[in-house]
């Protein structure tokens, strides 16, 4: 297994170069063959709090896709489910950095929705996390400025390189207005961008949209106005 493991990625042979005993750990522990999802890891990663939380996420991201770049090289999954997993494990981190802002900013009324660009190889995924758009809802002065605050944190969560690498990297550029627009706004806000100045493109890639963190109600409110403008 090690050397079909180092013969299909370099990646992989770098990961288990720098910590070879995740391989023992990963294949001892019965967990190869048995999907996760979502919830599992959001378990996993944020069972323990405190600490560095961003370096934490590097060294535990590292570790799963090396567990998942087993399962992909040894033929234990098949596609769906390998891109179901790279998927969890993308929506996971960018979970946890909106999250950890949100917690430091005291902000309820704030969620990311995004979808997902995914470029599959043989082994190995390269996994773009491209929030489409950061919405919030604005009570008072202090908001807006509140959120686009979490917004660039959230990203600098993801992409600031530590001594495990990045999380994710992240484009923010496909919201509305594009890099001329703010990085958050308001739902009624994108209502009017999508109702009226939105090309073609961007009103069909709503329907690919999707809540990933933050306040649920507002995800489904957000998630709502884009079957509309969808349909």
């Amino acid at each position: 297994m090690l050397v079909r493991l180092g013969d299909a990625s370099p990646f992989l042979s770098d990961v288990m170069a720098n910590r070879p005993e995740l391989f023992d750990e990963i294949s001892e522990s019965g967990l190869l063959m048995e999907p996760k999802i979502f919830e599992r890891m959001w378990r996993e990663l944020t069972a323990a709090r405190g600490g560095d939380m961003a370096e934490r996420a590097r060294v535990w991201k590292r570790a799963e896709l090396l567990r998942i770049g087993i399962e992909d090289v040894m033929g234990f999954v098949d596609m769906e489910q390998l891109q179901q997993e790279m998927t969890a494990l993308a929506e996971v981190c960018l979970r946890l950095a909106v999250e950890e802002e949100r917690r430091r900013l005291k902000l309820e009324d704030f969620s990311v929705h995004g979808h997902r660009n995914r470029e599959v190889w043989r082994i190995g995924t390269r996994i773009w996390s491209r929030p489409r758009c950061v919405v919030c809802r604005r009570h008072g002065r202090r908001r807006p400025r509140a959120c686009k605050q979490a917004g660039g944190k959230g990203v600098d969560f993801m992409t600031r390189p530590t001594g495990a690498g990045t999380l994710f990297a992240v484009d923010a550029r496909l919201r509305p207005d594009g890099e001329k627009g703010p990085l958050a706004s308001s739902l009624a806000a994108h209502r009017e961008y999508y109702g009226k100045r939105a090309q073609l493109w961007e009103r069909q890639a709503l329907i690919k949209a999707r809540w990933v963190a933050g306040d649920a109600a507002l995800g489904e409110q957000f998630i709502q106005m884009a079957q509309e403008i969808g349909l």
